[in-house]
Formats: C-alpha cells, structure tokens, sequence
C-alpha cells in the first residue's frame, strides 16, 4: 500500500528505513523496548478511511511514566523513536510501550543499530488489555 509519509524521523539511520508493515491491523497493542545497544521505534500505518487517533504509553517497571498523542489521517504513516515520542524522558531498563488507537491502525515496532547500520522488525509481544 502506498501511504503519504507525515514528515521523517530525526534519527538518520530511521529517516532512511522504509517500514514493511504486516496486513493486520489493530486497535491496541504492546512492544517491549529494548533498553541498551539499540534505539526503538514505532512505526503506524493507517490503511483505512478515517482518520486514526492513536494514544502511545511508555511504561517502565509496571508505572506509566509518559504519554503522547498523534493524529494518523487515513493513508498516512509515520515512524518515530522512543526519544521523539517523548522528549527528554529518559526510560529505565523495563520499558514497554502501549499503544492504542481509535480506528485500527498497522503497527511495526523497529529495533535499531546504528553502529551496524541495522534494522529490524518487532512484532507486538501482545494486545494491550
């Protein structure tokens, strides 16, 4: 599917990366981040015909500790990092990220090595409650 892009990451190496979402949509799920080495990204499709407002929750240590919120129009995607979604919060090592969205969006978490220059899928660990 061929979707207008709402503006690129700041982090060259997912500025770059072209995220090969899977069919399925969801209205929520969880990723688990991983905390060193690498950085972590959301990447969010909205193949559909309405807009989507999706709700993303960082969660560390079984505490929410920050929250943001994008508007995803129908036919759009975006990819952000973790430091992009939440700016100057710094998670500890058990961090999750909720995600929620109001009409079903696809969902790819990424998982990034700038040091090799790589990229790689992550699936959600499962749907959010």
């Amino acid at each position: 599917m061929r979707t207008a892009d709402l503006g690129k990451s700041t982090i060259p190496l997912l500025a770059v990366t072209e995220a090969i979402f899977p069919l399925q949509t969801r209205a929520s799920a969880v990723f688990a981040a991983p905390a060193t080495g690498t950085f972590f990204a959301l990447a969010l499709q909205n193949p559909g015909p309405a807009d989507s407002i999706v709700s993303v929750e960082l969660w560390d240590a079984g505490e929410a500790v920050a929250s943001a919120t994008l508007t995803l129009p129908s036919g759009t995607k975006v990819s952000r990092e973790v430091s992009e979604l939440f700016p100057g919060v710094i998670p500890g090592a058990e961090r999750v990220l909720a995600v929620t969205a109001t009409v079903p969006v696809q969902m790819l978490g990424l998982r990034g090595n700038e040091d090799e220059s790589s990229v790689t899928p992550v699936l959600p660990a499962l749907p959010s409650p």
